[in-house]
């Protein structure tokens, strides 16, 4: 029963360790808002920021692209959460 426990615990400790999850390490990977997913100009109220490569926070993801489709810009994700200041 024991090594069956070890064995496991190890197993999962792999299988966590593993994969394309996204880490602090892709922090400065800048991603295209994925405006298809929206009906402009109507965005949802939910708050899930996202800060832009204008180092605007936005309350999230369909107010950047109303924005980019309003301003006719090409503004993208700087990082999922709140900007911070330099």
């Amino acid at each position: 029963m024991r090594a069956t426990s070890i064995f496991l615990l190890f197993a999962v400790g792999i299988f966590c360790s593993s994969g394309d999850a996204k880490t602090d390490w892709d922090a400065n990977e800048v991603t295209q808002p994925a405006c298809e997913n929206y009906l402009l100009p109507a965005c949802p109220k939910n708050l899930d920021p996202v800060c832009g490569t204008d180092q605007v926070t936005y309350a999230n993801e369909c107010l950047l692209c109303l924005n980019n489709n309003v301003k006719k810009v090409n503004v993208q994700i700087k990082k999922h959460g709140r900007c911070t200041k330099p």
